[in-house]
């Protein structure tokens, strides 16, 4: 089976909010990438909503730009991942 999966209840990206991670990758041709986005697509994710001195880009709970945030940081995550992964 070349797809993997991971789950992790909480990211810790504020204590006050738990952010639960559940992801899917499906290994087509191979499991090198899905191992790979397994083992580190979600300190990606972590790292993106963190600044430098682990301050929070935006805070969670301003619901106003949280969806903004949530798509940068996906989009952050995911594009470093795959430079990473191309290497």
């Amino acid at each position: 089976m070349e797809d993997a999966f991971q789950v992790i209840q909480d990211l810790n990206l504020d204590p006050q909010i738990p952010v639960s991670y559940f992801a899917v990758f499906d290994g087509h041709g191979g499991d090198s990438c899905s191992l790979f986005l397994r083992q580190h697509l979600h300190r990606y994710l972590v790292d993106a909503f963190l600044e430098p001195g682990d301050q929070k880009r935006l805070p969670l709970m301003q619901a106003d730009k949280f969806e903004q945030t949530l798509h940068d940081a996906v989009l952050e995550a995911f594009q470093k991942c795959d430079l990473e992964y191309q290497r």
